[in-house]
């Protein structure tokens, strides 16, 4: 599985690339928004899952989720915080996968995997 994960910070990124890999999965990261629009452009057919901070500088997390639908819509997505609070996310619905940081490798496996269930019981 290729997991896009969208984090602006650089120490999560690189624990996430550490954790994806080690679970055997392939990595792909992008920095911010316009980074993962570019990514998924260019490369876009590749990538199953998108792994999306909530917070990011150009736009939120979600607003970002809309703008890779319209590259790629049905993309199965988590999104992920560190304000459990975040104004996003009370305007999110409740099927809306959101993992709040700090989270371990058993915890961002099994939503992982709910999101492909999740994507491939809605296809059909």
């Amino acid at each position: 599985m290729r997991i896009l994960v969208v984090e602006d910070s650089e120490l999560v990124r690189s624990y996430l690339e550490n954790v994806i890999v080690h679970l055997g999965h392939e990595f792909v990261g992008a920095s911010n928004a316009t980074e993962a629009i570019d990514i998924m452009r260019n490369r876009g057919a590749g990538v199953n899952v998108l792994l999306i901070d909530v917070g990011l500088p150009e736009m939120d997390g979600f607003q970002l989720r809309q703008r890779i639908s319209e590259l790629r819509a049905g993309i199965p997505t988590v999104f992920t915080t560190g304000n459990a609070g975040h104004p996003v996310l009370a305007g999110a619905p409740p099927s809306t996968l959101v993992l709040e940081k700090p989270f371990g490798m058993d915890e961002l496996n099994a939503v992982l995997k709910q999101a492909l269930v999740d994507t491939s019981s809605h296809a059909g």
